[in-house]
């Protein structure tokens, strides 16, 4: 039996998977009132899931907890969460590991959910495939030749960190000027509608301003489609993939209203052949999908023992 959590910046879900199917599913609100309750919410989500599953922890061939960064892989940690209220270094692997009696390792959300999709969705088969998260942040997971690349360190993926914009008019969460998620993630839209004249919309109302046939918010749609597709043009020039699956709260809420602008527009932008870009099947529940399959995986457990070495 293995263990999958997907931390999300509002909810975290939980599955155990025996090797063929989930065998059962847990979800619900991220404790984000003190390190202490979070880390307990943890240990408490991964106990109730193996008693339901009937197996104990000490029992698990591993557990792998996807989360968002940045996260330091070598010793199991969140650093500075982005998308946490806690500023500090968050132990993840070390306290899980001691109450469950049995492995556990970390993993990047976005590298999960391409595993996820590679394994259950329309990833199915194909060796070369990108997940692109469009959501609170930006970022991706990668196959190229059939495996999941992760770079030296780990972070091969962060691709809402492209420049997109060289005059750097809006300042990223990095502290760096001109970068994609600055512009067209969840947090940003606020910003680039500012910079664009428009009233400071969030993305919840943007969205829905639009499906209602508000001639500005659709105008605005158009300028992230038109930004977005820059961001997948450098994608696909950079790992030429078979297919582009797209997920993250704000693509998943909008739909069409998102991915038409970028099929619109990518071909303007990119070199290599444009591969169909479509909206993940298994939505949000991708990384949790993906964190079960990491933890069988035995090249992503020894990328991790390189790391330790």
């Amino acid at each position: 039996m293995y263990l999958g959590i997907d931390i999300g910046a509002t909810k975290i879900r939980g599955a155990i998977f025996d090797g063929k199917e989930m065998v059962c599913k847990a979800r619900e609100p991220t404790e984000t009132g003190s390190v202490e309750g979070f880390t307990r919410q943890l240990v408490r989500i991964s106990e109730s899931l193996c008693k339901k599953a009937g197996v104990k922890p000490k029992e698990l061939e591993g557990t792998c907890v996807a989360s968002f960064g940045p996260l330091n892989y070598r010793m199991g940690e969140l650093v500075n969460p982005v998308h946490l209220p806690f500023k500090q270094t968050i132990p993840i692997v070390k306290p899980l590991q001691k109450k469950l009696g049995s492995p556990v390792y970390l993993i990047n959300d976005c590298v999960a959910a391409v595993m996820g999709e590679h394994e259950f969705g329309l990833g199915s088969g194909i060796d070369d495939l990108v997940f692109v998260n469009l959501g609170a942040g930006i970022g991706a997971g990668v196959y190229v030749d059939g495996r999941v690349l992760f770079g030296k360190d780990g972070n091969a993926h962060e691709i809402g960190h492209y420049t997109i914009d060289p005059e750097g008019k809006l300042r990223c969460g990095c502290g760096r000027r001109g970068h994609w998620e600055a512009y067209c993630s969840g947090p940003g839209i606020p910003n680039l509608a500012k910079l664009k004249g428009y009233p400071p919309l969030k993305s919840e109302e943007l969205l829905d301003r639009a499906g209602k046939g508000d001639k500005k918010a659709l105008q605005l749609l158009e300028e992230i489609g038109r930004l977005n597709a820059i961001g997948f043009a450098n994608v696909i020039n950079s790992y030429d993939p078979e297919l582009v699956i797209v997920g993250g709260a704000l693509a998943l809420a909008g739909k069409e209203l998102i991915l038409r602008p970028i099929r619109e527009r990518v071909a303007d932008h990119a070199v290599n052949a444009v591969p169909p870009i479509e909206l993940s099947r298994l939505g949000e529940e991708a990384g949790v999908y993906g964190a079960v399959v990491a933890a069988t995986q035995s090249y992503f457990i020894e990328f991790l023992s390189s790391l330790r070495r």
